[in-house]
């Protein structure tokens, strides 16, 4: 997995060479979400401040 921190610019040198077992992942805000582990929804408690 390949990560970048930026936008489109970052992203697109690494295109080409995206196949099989590789994946090219934005931290863009504007094209990114975020990654919730298996404790974010543990129980109700740990959801609460998950969803915010």
């Amino acid at each position: 997995m390949v990560v970048g921190a930026g936008g489109v610019a970052v992203v697109e040198p690494w295109a080409p060479r995206r196949g099989p077992g590789l994946d090219v992942v934005t931290l863009d805000p504007k094209s990114s979400g975020p990654v919730i582990g298996p404790e974010g929804f543990a129980d109700a408690a740990a959801m609460s401040p998950t969803a915010r």
